[in-house]
Parts: C-alpha cells; structure tokens; sequence
C-alpha cells in the first residue's frame, strides 16, 4: 500500500467521522426515499400556517408550566420549535411513516373518542333527566346501614364442647373480655358499615351479623378467620335517599354515563360505514 493511498483512507475515515457527512449521507437517503413517492410530490412546495390561535396556545402552555407568559424571544422559540414538528409531521406522514404505528394508532382512537365525550361534556342535562337517572340507580345512593358488636373468638375449629362452655359462660353474665382465644381482631366494634366490617373480618361477616337480634348472644358465626360468638349492640338500618341531597353526585353520574353513551353512539354510528371482513373459510 502507498504513501498516497494510506493519507487517502486516513483522511476518508477522518471525514465519515464529520457530522455533515452524516447530514449529507442522510439528506441523500431521504431524496432517494422521496424519488419513490414520486418527483412531484417531492418537489411541491408546502405552506405552513402559524394561526394566532397556535401562538396563544403555546403561550398558555409555557404559562401553565412556568407559572408566567413568555417573553419575545422565548414566544419566538415555541412558534420555531413547532414549526420543525409540522414539518417533520408532514413529512413523516408523506413518507407513509404513521402506518403500522401501534403507539400513533391509539392516540387517533384517542383523540376520535375525546371529540364525542368533548361533545357531550357540554351538554347540561334538566332536572327531569337527573330525577330519571336518580330513580332508576336509586341503589346506588342508597344511605348504607351499620352495625355495632362485640365478639367472642372461638379459634377455627373450636368443639362442640367449647362453644357450649363459652355460650353458658356469657349466659351467666361473665365478662366476655375474658373468654374465647386471644386475637387481634377488635373484641368490640362501633356502628359500622360493611366494607369496614368486612375489611376487618372478611368478606361476608357484616352479611352474617347484621340480621341478628340485638341485645343477646349469637352463634358461632364463622369469618374468614374462624369462628365467633356476637353480640349485637346497636344497628341502623339502611336509608332511602333524598335526592336533593345526593343531587351533586347524581348529576356527575349522569355526565359519566351520557359521555359514555354518546361515545358508543358515535362509534356505532361511524361503524356501519364499514364492511367488516375477518379470516375465515366464509370470510367473516
């Protein structure tokens, strides 16, 4: 290998290392890639038009972020930096580069969706329909019941022979701190409702003891933790709710629900503009 040809490849190698290479080498691609969409579409001029709208909102965006408007010149680097995401956007979108995109996809389906529940967001419903919806969930407002307790626990699996002892013992009035097994399980329990009752006990114990009678000993009633004599000390009942009172909560259902009504809607409306064809011997 010569002189010559060894300063050649140094130099060349030298140059591969250069930025602008890099730049121009892909320059070179994208107007190869460009070919193949067609000269003309390469060639054509486009216009990007900046709204007042954009810049108000690009100005609101840094003020919600930095607690301030923008000055000149960081306005004018906004409106420069979504400049370059236009046009990369449009040019991605010519190159057909959003195709396939998982990610791009379920942001449009996104987006799609966010329009309908946009639309119905704004409108208000009456009186009348939050009344109907009150009246048709009025379980939902339900004013939930609660129980007050105490327990004896009698181990997992106690004999015959222990509950018996046990249920004789309370009968004669011992004090029922002193029987049963020890546990952390709460010996007595103030008015409350199932989910705190059952997030102690288990699922289902507030089933089991609210419908006992008040004033005298029960069981073995069985938790997730073994089983127990109770004791029911205070209950309330469940309320019918008035819907005055229950009207905030009754109008932000309402709003669920019709957004999600009018987003299946527009789904089932834009749906049937399509044939939908699946793999399969006959095509569906």
């Amino acid at each position: 290998m010569t002189e010559d040809s060894m300063k050649s490849g140094a130099l060349l190698r030298r140059a591969l290392r250069e930025p602008l290479v890099h730049f121009l080498v892909f320059g070179a691609a994208m107007f190869v890639v460009l070919g193949a969409f067609g000269e003309e579409e390469a060639s054509r001029p486009g216009e990007i038009v900046i709204a007042e709208e954009t810049v108000n909102r690009l100005s609101a965006t840094f003020e919600a972020t930095w607690r301030r408007p923008p000055n000149r010149g960081e306005l004018d680097l906004l409106i420069e930096d979504y400049v370059r995401e236009e046009i990369y956007v449009r040019e991605a979108l010519a190159l057909g580069l959003d195709q396939d995109d998982a990610v791009i996809r379920k942001r449009l389906r996104q987006k799609m969706e966010f329009v309908a529940a946009s639309i119905a967001r704004a409108i208000e419903p009456t009186e009348e329909e939050l009344r109907e919806f009150f009246a048709e969930n009025v379980d939902k407002y339900e004013i939930e019941g609660a129980v007050a307790f105490q327990q004896v626990f009698l181990g997992e699996r106690p004999s015959e022979a222990r509950v018996a002892e046990v249920r004789k013992a309370l009968a004669e009035g011992s004090d029922p701190m002193t029987l049963g097994q020890r546990t952390m399980l709460p010996r007595e329990v103030g008015l409350s409702s199932a989910p705190t009752v059952d997030n102690s006990f288990g699922p289902g114990f507030y089933d089991a003891v609210i419908p006992l009678e008040a004033g005298e000993w029960h069981g073995p009633v069985g938790s997730s933790f073994g089983m127990h004599m109770v004791h029911v000390t205070n209950r309330k009942e469940p309320a019918a709710p008035d819907f005055k009172k229950v009207s905030v909560a009754v109008r932000d259902d309402w709003r669920r629900a019709n957004i999600e009504r009018i987003v299946k809607m527009n789904f089932d409306r834009l749906r049937e503009r399509y044939k939908i064809s699946l793999p399969g011997p006959d095509g569906r």
